[in-house]
């Protein structure tokens, strides 16, 4: 279909988009040029690009490498030796005897100053074992006589090693080393009697 030439002056006049045909129809609407003439858009939306930015590594902290921890070294102690009474090894027998008024539990006693009275020597095995002998020394206060004057020799394997002398109502204590003593021997010695008799008392002697 042609458009005649009022058409095209109206169109022209108007600058309207509104175009009529025969019989007075219009052909093109406004709306419908201007669809036509604006350009379609697109069909899609291109998302813009993101830009990826890589973080930064994270800065590491050297842990400090611990040297393994040494185990003590537990130095073994030395087990005391036992202290043994000497009379456990030898001699007359034991008993509580008491010395210029004190009581010593583990002691013995020896005749001295009567008509059956020796000078008694008793031995006492150590077998090289022990390192000290100690006791107390003196006259058993039971004793008959009070002016008796005695002596106590200590020897190892036959050297002498201490003497004490006491009297009555006295006492002595000995501390005597026997180290590598096989032999311990006790001498007994009267210096002097009186009347009456007389007992050597040692107290309570121990060996360690």
């Amino acid at each position: 279909m042609r458009m005649t030439r009022r058409a095209a002056a109206v169109l022209g006049m108007s600058g309207m988009l509104a175009v009529s045909g025969c019989g007075g129809a219009p052909l093109y609407s406004e709306q419908a040029v201007e669809t036509l003439s604006t350009p379609a858009s697109p069909s899609s939306t291109t998302a813009p690009a993101t830009s990826t930015t890589s973080s930064p590594p994270r800065a590491t902290t050297a842990q400090p490498t611990r040297s393994p921890t040494a185990t003590p070294t537990t130095t073994p102690t030395a087990t005391p030796k036992k202290t043994v009474a000497l009379d456990s090894l030898g001699g007359p027998g034991s008993g509580p005897i008491s010395i210029a008024g004190t009581r010593y539990p583990n002691s013995f006693a020896i005749s001295a100053c009567t008509i059956y009275s020796e000078q008694p020597t008793y031995a006492f095995p150590l077998k090289g074992r022990y390192q000290r002998l100690s006791a107390t020394v003196g006259q058993d206060d039971a004793s008959e006589s009070q002016q008796a004057v005695l002596r106590v020799t200590v020897k190892g394997d036959g050297r002498t090693l201490a003497s004490k002398t006491v009297r009555f109502g006295q006492r002595a204590e000995l501390a005597v080393a026997v180290s590598g003593v096989r032999t311990l021997t006790l001498v007994f010695t009267e210096i002097s009697c009186g009347s009456g008799g007389a007992a050597f008392a040692v107290g309570n002697g121990q060996l360690s």
